[in-house]
């Protein structure tokens, strides 16, 4: 009697994995994988980051290759913006990307002759991340939220091989903390909520 109702529990749970994995009415493809365009024309290598979702609209933060080096973009339902940076900057990345009513923010940063400036892009317009003052570190953002129009963005920085967790807040003045506690590098952050997923196959 035991066995069957353990076997019985076991199908139950099974049962609504599986349920709770299926999107409705959705239609069935077989398993791969959709390609961000990397080019003008036509598809070239690329890479996404990070995705949200706002109403019927996907944004998904990365990069594409533009031999010899990399651009910063993120792409809303498949079509590209490049994310601007200064002239003669040896490549660019976008790791995250966050919404704020229709506002699209994407973290990242880009490379100015060996050291990462952290940013960030409101609606395509670049905000650089304050440095600290005493030494010009190597800085990279790893993930960003927006609350109430306050961004808020961890990361790290780096100096002669050091580690160091980095989170910003910027309320229309910017503020930059490092963090004292272990793993050195920061790779998300949430605030009002705690976010739990169900992972499925």
């Amino acid at each position: 009697m035991k066995k069957t109702i353990k076997v019985s529990i076991l199908a139950l749970t099974a049962a609504l994995c599986f349920f709770a994995c299926q999107t409705p009415d959705a239609p069935s493809r077989s398993p791969g994988t959709a390609s961000l365009d990397g080019t003008q024309s036509g598809r070239g290598s690329a890479s996404g980051n990070s995705a949200t979702v706002s109403g019927e609209n996907v944004f998904i933060a990365g990069y594409y290759f533009a031999s010899p080096t990399t651009i910063a973009a993120y792409w809303r339902n498949g079509v590209r913006q490049n994310l601007s940076v200064p002239q003669g900057m040896l490549g660019s990345r976008a790791v995250d990307v966050a919404m704020d009513g229709s506002d699209v923010y994407i973290a990242g940063y880009y490379n100015d002759s060996g050291k990462h400036i952290a940013s960030y892009w409101k609606n395509g317009t670049r905000q650089d991340l304050i440095d600290t003052e005493a030494v010009p570190y190597s800085q990279d953002t790893t993930a960003i939220t927006v609350a109430d129009s306050v961004v808020h963005i961890a990361g790290d920085s780096v100096y002669e091989g050091t580690w160091r967790a980095v989170y910003w807040k910027d309320d229309g003045q910017q503020t930059r903390q490092e963090l004292t506690f272990p793993p050195n590098a920061v790779y998300n952050i949430f605030t009002l909520h705690r976010i739990k997923r169900l992972r499925c196959p």
